[in-house]
């Protein structure tokens, strides 16, 4: 977002920590009270490195190299390097790879993994090849709590003749190797300044056939847990979800306890209806960047018998009114009491306790869903409109803990509910529709477009933004519009993606963006030139943002604007399978009803 925006945010009192109380398990608070603090702040300083390999054949010729210095402008990102240097026989060979743990790590990281692994090699007689690398990253600790803040410090070096050396220093800890080695070693971080170092040096220069190489893995992180994802908003009902690290049941129901966000307290997730389900199963349980690598992968839920065998409870004490199990399930095998949704498919299964998976953690205002109206005063906290009252109150938690006041009634009205301005209008190029939305947050335009069999708007080149800015959002002269759009990097920042999951190299971002600023900008608007910037849900400059829906023929698997054989030989193609793409009434299984809507479509989309 650019500065200077103006934020509407209005001072209320003080906003409470929380608007509602869950009832739960009463091992709940000795299981919080068991977990490290989380209190502590660690945030990465620096992140400085540099490298090359070269090969030379000794003759006349340039020799071959290349080499990198980290840009700042993707210092925190992950950094991907697999580059091979070849004269003649003279090969050197890098490959790198790198992470920070945590949403924001220049305020808060949770650790950072780092492989290399150098290889170099050349016949005999004249010339070299040469690989080196110099890392230095480091963070620094404050809040620390008695005892220090615990961490793992974890790796591996092999050295096949070369020259390596790995070092942690701060206060407290000063651990270092140089020779091929495996280690796990705990660490307690107190207040202060850390380093992480590291020199490769893997050279042939000398006249004899040679080869060389070094390998190596660290990793440095939280003993405690921590979230594996950023927030993602169901515009359905305004929900946040966020995914914990890999634990058992007991750790992953301890972290969601103690996790805050927007005012609420975190809650091991619930599911109520189907719709509900296959949302997490698409947009959070199989779809998290980085993390999976498009394999889906299994996440705990709040679901349980532990209080009594067969008697299965959510355990935030909501209401148990659907399931989803899978054929044969839930068995209690090995005294299995807990819950897991299996990402390939979205169906639950039972497991043991000591089971590792990733957790899925929901934050909600459970003021919301009752009370009165959300565009008119009254005295109870929370409105009648779940989506709308969880947006007004993640905004402004005052409205969930105190009373739904003048305030919280003008911030629904200018994030809720927003209505058509203009469409359809349709793209010629691809025969889909576009609506123009009035003001409002980013979540609400995007359950408008749900509700109209879209989403919102995805740009894949140069020639589509030009469109629709020319077309959706100038329809009627005005030149100053400001436009959310689909993209978004909610999941895990920086990394931005399509609601529609389509794959695009193309973004047109203003200068200087996305920034990110204050932590929180993680939906992207399309300026009145044509420019994107990345901002917060509610669109932070003042209720102006509005919004564009894209709604595609969506049966129209090729794209070529008709629904027609080819359209059908896909679906069949994905028959009684769980592919996202086919599954056109979102159920979770290619079937008949999904083929009911390729017939109901049939002809041009147009």
């Amino acid at each position: 977002m650019h500065p200077g925006s103006a934020n509407v945010h209005r001072a209320h009192a003080p906003k409470s920590a929380r608007s509602g109380t869950y009832v739960a398990s009463a091992a709940l608070a000795a299981l919080v009270a068991a977990m490290p603090s989380l209190a502590a702040n660690v945030k990465a300083d620096i992140d400085n490195r540099n490298g090359s390999i070269a090969a030379f054949d000794g003759g006349s010729g340039d020799p071959a190299e290349f080499s990198f210095v980290i840009d700042p402008r993707i210092e925190y990102q992950p950094l991907e390097i697999n580059q091979t240097t070849q004269v003649a026989n003279r090969v050197a060979h890098l490959v790198h790879s790198s992470q920070w743990f945590g949403t924001d790590p220049a305020s808060s990281t949770t650790g950072i993994t780092i492989t290399e692994s150098y290889n170099v090699s050349k016949p005999s007689g004249p010339g070299y090849a040469i690989g080196n690398e110099s890392t230095q990253v480091s963070f620094t600790v404050t809040d620390a709590p008695g005892g220090g803040l615990p961490w793992k410090f974890s790796g591996s070096l092999v050295e096949n003749n070369a020259d390596a050396v790995i070092t942690l220093s701060g206060p407290g800890v000063n651990v270092s190797f140089n020779t091929s080695t495996k280690w796990n070693t705990p660490v307690n971080l107190q207040n202060g300044n850390y380093s992480l170092n590291i020199s490769l040096l893997v050279a042939v220069d000398t006249n004899p056939a040679a080869s060389k190489s070094v390998e190596l893995s660290v990793t440095l992180k939280s003993d405690a847990l921590a979230p594996a994802s950023g927030v993602i908003i169901n515009p359905a009902n305004g929900h946040r979800y966020q995914l914990a690290e890999p634990a058992g049941w007991n750790d992953f129901v301890a972290f969601a306890a103690s996790q805050t966000f927007g005012g609420t307290f975190g809650c091991p997730a619930s599911i109520g209806s189907g719709f509900e389900n296959q949302w997490i199963r698409c947009n959070v349980a199989s779809n998290v960047p980085t993390i999976n690598d498009g394999a889906p992968f299994s996440t705990w839920i709040g679901l349980n018998d532990v209080d009594t065998e067969g008697t299965f409870e959510w355990w935030c004490t909501e209401p148990f009114v659907y399931s989803n199990w899978k054929a044969g399930e839930p068995n209690n095998g090995g005294n299995s009491d807990f819950v897991e949704l299996l990402g390939d498919s979205g169906q639950w299964q039972d497991r043991g306790g000591q089971a590792v998976e990733y957790g899925l953690v929901e934050y909600e205002f459970v003021a919301c869903g009752s009370g009165g109206n959300c565009f008119a005063v009254h005295a109870p906290p929370g409105c009648n409109d779940e989506s709308c009252c969880q947006t007004v109150c993640f905004f402004d938690s005052f409205c969930c803990s105190t009373t739904w006041d003048g305030g919280c009634v003008n911030e629904a009205n200018g994030l809720c509910s927003p209505g058509i301005v203009a469409g359809p209008i349709l793209n010629p190029t691809n025969q889909h529709n576009y609506y123009l939305l009035e003001t409002g947050a980013w979540s609400e335009a995007q359950e408008k477009a749900e509700s109209l069999g879209g989403y919102l708007v995805t740009i894949n080149n140069a020639a589509e933004n030009t469109w629709v800015r020319n077309n959706v959002s100038r329809f009627d002269g005005n030149q100053t519009r400001i436009c959310f759009i689909g993209f978004n990097d909610q999941l895990v920042e920086g990394a931005f993606q399509w609601l529609n999951n389509s794959v695009s190299t193309y973004a047109n971002w203003d200068a200087g963006e996305p920034n990110n600023s204050g932590g929180i900008e993680h939906f992207t608007e399309m300026l009145a030139d044509g420019t994107w910037r990345d901002n917060d849900n509610t669109g932070t400059s003042g209720f102006s943002t509005f919004a564009i829906v894209e709604v595609p023929c969506a049966a129209d698997f090729d794209g070529n604007g008709s629904v027609d054989g080819g359209d059908l030989g896909t679906l069949l193609g994905a028959w009684n399978t769980t592919d996202k793409t086919a599954d056109l009434n979102h159920d979770g299984v290619v079937n008949g009803a999904d083929l009911a809507i390729v017939l109901g479509s049939w002809g041009s989309c147009g």
